[in-house]
């Protein structure tokens, strides 16, 4: 009997260890030892990112168009400023007409070239350059014919200065948007000298 019960015990506990292996087989299933590796924990993800990779900074304009959009918008700066300043200077109802479509134009101009360069991650100047600030205040101690004068030649001056530099942009320039805003602006340009030139010939910028 002793025996027997001896051998009953030895395979009770041999059940049991096999069962045991059983059931940490079942629980790690890459036969692992030792316990289970714990899940991963998820990378955080930073607030705001979503979609950052998808997401690309403006393009930046190389040096040539940055140079343009500079120069363009400071000159029409001073057309507007020199424009609104005719209204109440000029003796010339031509004059003071030419000097409205002058302020209204490069207004217009003024306005999206701002909003192309400003999608480009450029900020236009806010100020004009020395050379229309002296040119401006020039005129502001003038009146009547001498100011016609000052102004038609000044107006004739910059704007063969406005067509070169738009035509300029417009063969050779890097942006897309700058090229066709120039060439979309030239014709308007053009006009203008025109018009300026005329202005001149029939005796409006001849006073002393």
């Amino acid at each position: 009997m002793t025996r027997i019960s001896t051998h009953t015990a030895l395979a009770a506990g041999l059940a049991l260890m096999v069962s045991g292996a059983a059931l940490a087989q079942a629980t790690n299933p890459a036969g692992m030892t030792g316990p289970s590796p714990a899940p991963a924990a998820a990378t955080p993800q930073a607030p705001g990112n979503a979609g950052a990779a998808r997401n690309t900074a403006p393009a930046q304009l190389d040096a040539a168009d940055r140079a343009f959009v500079e120069k363009a918008a400071t000159a029409g700066m001073a057309e507007v400023q020199a424009g609104q300043l005719a209204q109440t200077k000029a003796k010339s109802e031509e004059v003071k007409s030419f000097a409205q479509h002058m302020v209204d134009d490069h207004t217009a101009a003024g306005d999206k070239l701002k909003s192309i360069a400003e999608a480009d991650g450029v900020q236009p100047p806010a100020n004009l350059d020395a050379k229309d600030e002296k040119q401006l205040a020039g005129l502001q101690k003038l009146n009547g014919a001498a100011f016609d004068h000052h102004y038609i030649r000044d107006q004739t001056a910059a704007h063969k200065e406005a067509v070169a530099l738009f035509e300029k942009e417009a063969k050779s320039g890097s942006n897309p948007q700058l090229k066709q805003f120039a060439l979309d602006t030239l014709p308007t340009l053009k006009q203008h000298l025109t018009d300026v030139e005329g202005l001149a010939h029939s005796g409006h910028g001849s006073g002393a």
